[in-house]
């Protein structure tokens, strides 16, 4: 197992969870100020202590930019993330959350 998934799993995460988390390459060329990873989590999640965690086990040694919106669209967040134009982005969302919008 993978370091990550044993911190997960310690929280009590299962494979069914209620936990999506998509990992995207964004594009091979980046900006020169580029965040090389950036976590999008809404402020409802982000703020339920179990989830919290999840995010900061993905945010260790990567030097993480953690991107939060409100609840509701996640288009809000669209602004910062072009700002940031990561190599990579992770979201992080319950199953409430996770609508064909949201996807």
């Amino acid at each position: 197992m993978r370091k990550n998934e044993n911190i997960l799993q310690s929280l009590g995460w299962r494979p069914v969870a209620t936990v999506l988390i998509g990992f995207c390459l964004v594009s091979a060329t980046q900006a020169l100020k580029a965040a090389d990873y950036a976590i999008v989590v809404s402020q409802p999640t982000g703020a339920d202590p179990a989830w919290s965690n999840v995010v900061s086990a993905l945010a260790v040694g990567r030097q993480a930019v953690v991107l939060s919106y409100p609840a509701g669209p996640i288009e809000s967040v669209l602004p910062r993330l072009r700002e940031l134009f990561p190599t990579r982005t992770a979201f992080v969302a319950q199953s409430k959350e996770v609508t064909r919008e949201y996807v």
